[in-house]
This record gives structure tokens, sequence and C-alpha cells, in this order.
């Protein structure tokens, strides 16, 4: 968890996804995705003392990213609680897994739901975090394909197992580098800042 989510007052996640769209002389609509779908996160800053060990890990993650030219990795745990309960000890199957859907077993056999809507899930050989579309039952062999809220990056490895729900891992680059500071002097050596909100989008390393 980064110190910049952990301290927030608010947390606004929202999502970009590049769309085109034409229209035919008869009416029909055609529209196409201009690559995967990405989250984005509107950051508010709760005011805090220049003393306090909180400011000093904000500042320190600020200059980690080297002010906007690097990303920051985080987990984010308080928006991404699993619904489904992934029972068992899933693999993704095989190795042809493509586009939106990806095979999985090693799950409790004959589950209803045992994975939900909107749960979110992440695989080894890439940082892009999924999202489920649709519940899912496993079936009596332990097994299910899910379908995700955005196309593959990298198919994911057969036999890996998935990072899931709490544990996923966005990598963030900040929309823009400037990071104003308001500060209200108290003393000589314990001020009140307040740190200017801050927009993240998800990119693929």
């Amino acid at each position: 968890m980064s110190a910049i989510f952990d301290n927030a007052s608010s947390i606004k996640q929202s999502n970009r996804l590049s769309v085109t769209s034409a229209t035919t002389i008869s009416g029909k609509r055609v529209s196409q995705r201009r690559g995967p779908f990405l989250y984005t996160f509107e950051v508010e800053m709760n005011m805090m003392a220049t003393s306090s060990e909180a400011y000093k890990e904000v500042r320190k993650e600020i200059s980690g990213m080297d002010f906007g030219v690097d990303t920051l990795s985080t987990s984010i745990p308080s928006l991404t609680t699993n619904g489904g309960t992934w029972a068992g000890t899933p693999v993704v199957q095989g190795s042809n897994n493509s586009g939106r859907f990806v095979d999985i077993s090693g799950l409790t056999a004959s589950v209803t739901a045992i994975i939900q809507d909107g749960d979110y899930v992440q695989f080894g050989n890439n940082a892009k975090v999924y999202q489920v579309v649709g519940d899912f039952d496993s079936d009596s062999s332990g097994e299910v394909t899910i379908k995700l809220n955005s196309p593959l990056v990298a198919t994911p490895v057969s036999g890996s197992t998935p990072v899931l729900g709490t544990s996923v891992v966005f990598n963030l680059a900040i929309n823009e580098a400037e990071f104003p500071m308001g500060f209200t002097p108290r003393t000589t050596v314990d001020n009140l800042v307040e740190i200017g909100n801050m927009g993240f989008t998800e990119v693929i390393i």
C-alpha cells in the first residue's frame, strides 16, 4: 500500500477506454476498442503535520517516483476486495488463452458463483489488472472459463497462480507532474501541509 493512497481522504476510481466509432450511410454503428481498458484514480489527500511520519512517507514516495518520471506500484485494498471466494488452489489452465477469456482450474468443484462479477485478478507475466465480467460456477472438475473486462495484454503462463483481490498491484503514472503543497505555519519545526489532489492512470509495463 502506498503512503499517498493510505493517507487519502477519498479515492475516486474511474475507467479509461479508447473507442473508435463510425456510422455507415445506412445508420449502422461500428465500434472498436483501441488498446486495453485502463484504471484511473483521483486521490484527495488529508491535511497533515510536517513533523508526522505520514507526511515524511508521502514526500519520500513522491521523490521515489522522480516527481512523475517513474511509476508508482501499489495495492489498493480498500477498493479491490473480491466477492467470489476462488476456493481451492486456482491456476491458469493451458497456454492458449487469448482475448478476454481465461481457463482456470484447481477450484473447489461444483460451487455456484465461486468467481463473481467485478472480482480483481492479475497474472504473473504482466502487470495489467483485470476485473471479471459476470458470475461463474466451477464445474465438477473444478474448472471454469472466466471473461475479463479487457483483452489480455499477454498470454498467462499455464499452471501459474493468479493474483487475486486485495493482492493485485497497480502500476500507476501520475497524470501531471505537479505536486502543489499549501503550508500553514504553526511553529518553526511543525507546520500543517495541504497536498493538492493527484490523478493517476494505470500503465502497462
